[in-house]
C-alpha cells in the first residue's frame, strides 16, 4: 500500500498542498511552456513530448494526493487558466487534449486500485488520444482525397521499382496511419511504465541529489504592438477573391474540372480552415476565455502561487537537462523526469 503525506513530509518538509501545487505549477510549464513552443512551430509529435510530460505528473498527483477525484481536476483548472495566460497562441485542440488527460486521469487513478496500471493506462490512452486528434484534423481539412492521393503516390513508386504490378495496390495510406500510430502507442507504453515507477525514484533521489544554485532571468516583456486581423490584410484577400474565381470556373465551366481538380482540394482546406479560425474557433476560444478568467478570479492565490514557482522551475528544467546530457537516449528522458521533480520539490520559494 502507498504511504502517501508522511513521505513526502520526511523527505522533503512540505505538506501536501505544497507539493500539489509544485506539480500543478510543473505541469502548466510543460503545457504553456513546452506545449506553446511545440504549438508555434507545428511540431508533429507535440503529443508525445508535452502529452508525456502531462502523464507524468498527472501520475505523481494522482499518487500523492488523498482524493485524486478532486485534485487532478482542480490542478487541471489551474493549468488551464495558466495556458491560456501564459500560452495564447495554443490552439484549442490542445486544451481538449490536456482536459482529457486530466479528467481520465481523475477517473483511473479514484477507481482502479492498482496505481502502475493506472499510470500505463493513462500512458496509453493519452497518447493514442493526441495521435487519432491530429489524424482526424487532417481528414477534415483534406477529406479522403488525401490518403486516396497517398495510396496512388506509394503504388506508382513501388510499381516503378518492380515491387508491385500494375493495376494493384497496398493501402499505403493504412500502413502510413498504423505506422504513426505505433509509434505513439510504444511511447504512450514506455511514459506509462515510467509514471508507474516515477514515485518510488522521486523518493529515492531525495537522498543523492541536491539542490542546484539558481541564476533566474527575468522574461522578456511582450510586444504590445497589435497584429492587423487576418482579413483586412491585402494578400488575405487577394486569395479569397482567387479561390472564389476559381469556385465560378470549377461549377459554370464543367471542361475545367479535371485541371481545377488540385486548386479544389485547395479551395476545399480553405474553406474548412477559414470556418473553423474565423468562426467556431474564436467563438469557442472566447467561451473558454470567459471561463477561465471567472475561474482565475476564484483561484488568485493559487494561480499566483503556481505563477510565482514558474521562472524558477523554468530554471530547474535547464540545469536537469544540461545535468543529463551524457546519458544516452530512453536513460536521458527518465533521469530528467527524476530529476525536475525532486528539484521542483527541494525549491524553496524566497518570501
Amino acid at each position: 500500500m502507498k504511504t502517501k503525506t508522511p513521505t513526502i513530509r520526511t523527505l522533503y518538509g512540505i505538506d501536501e498542498q505544497a507539493v500539489l501545487t509544485r506539480l500543478t505549477a510543473l505541469w502548466a510549464l510543460n503545457e504553456a511552456g513546452l506545449g506553446g513552443l511545440m504549438h508555434l512551430f507545428r511540431s508533429p509529435f507535440t503529443g508525445i513530448f508535452v502529452g508525456g510530460g502531462a502523464v507524468l505528473l498527472i501520475a505523481l498527483i494522482g499518487y500523492l494526493a488523498k482524493k485524486p477525484a478532486v485534485a487532478i481536476p482542480r490542478a487541471l483548472l489551474l493549468v488551464l487558466i495558466i495556458k491560456g495566460m501564459v500560452s495564447p497562441h495554443s490552439p484549442l485542440p490542445a486544451y481538449i487534449a490536456v482536459t482529457f488527460q486530466g479528467l481520465l486521469g481523475a477517473l483511473l487513478f479514484s477507481v482502479l486500485p492498482s496505481f502502475r496500471l493506472a499510470a500505463l493506462l493513462l500512458g496509453i490512452c493519452a497518447l493514442l488520444e493526441a495521435a487519432l486528434q491530429k489524424l482526424l484534423v487532417l481528414t477534415l481539412l483534406f477529406g479522403m482525397p488525401l490518403w486516396e492521393s497517398l495510396d496512388a503516390f506509394f503504388d506508382s513508386v513501388l510499381q516503378k521499382f518492380g515491387v508491385l504490378e500494375t493495376g494493384s495496390g497496398v493501402n499505403s495510406s493504412l500502413w502510413i496511419v498504423g505506422f504513426y500510430v505505433g509509434i505513439y502507442l510504444i511511447c504512450g507504453i514506455l511514459i506509462g511504465w515510467l509514471a508507474g515507477r516515477l514515485p518510488d525514484r522521486v523518493f529515492a533521489a531525495a537522498g543523492r541529489l541536491e539542490l542546484p544554485k539558481l541564476t533566474l532571468h527575468e522574461d522578456s516583456p511582450t510586444s504590445g504592438k497589435k497584429r492587423r486581423p487576418l482579413w483586412k490584410r491585402a494578400t488575405f484577400r487577394w486569395i479569397i477573391l482567387s479561390l472564389l474565381a476559381v469556385l465560378a470556373i470549377y461549377y459554370f465551366v464543367p471542361q475545367s474540372r479535371a485541371w481545377l481538380q488540385p486548386l479544389w482540394l485547395i479551395l476545399r482546406v480553405f474553406g474548412i480552415m477559414a470556418i473553423w479560425y474565423f468562426l467556431l474557433a474564436p467563438v469557442l476560444m472566447r467561451l473558454l476565455q470567459r471561463f477561465l478568467r471567472k475561474k482565475a478570479s476564484e483561484y488568485h492565490a493559487e494561480v499566483a502561487a503556481a505563477l510565482d514557482l514558474l521562472p524558477a522551475f523554468r530554471a530547474l528544467a535547464r540545469v536537469a537537462w544540461e545535468e543529463t546530457r551524457e546519458i544516452p537516449g530512453w536513460k536521458r528522458w527518465q533521469e530528467f523526469a527524476v530529476r525536475i521533480v525532486t528539484y521542483a520539490l527541494l525549491y524553496t520559494p524566497k518570501r
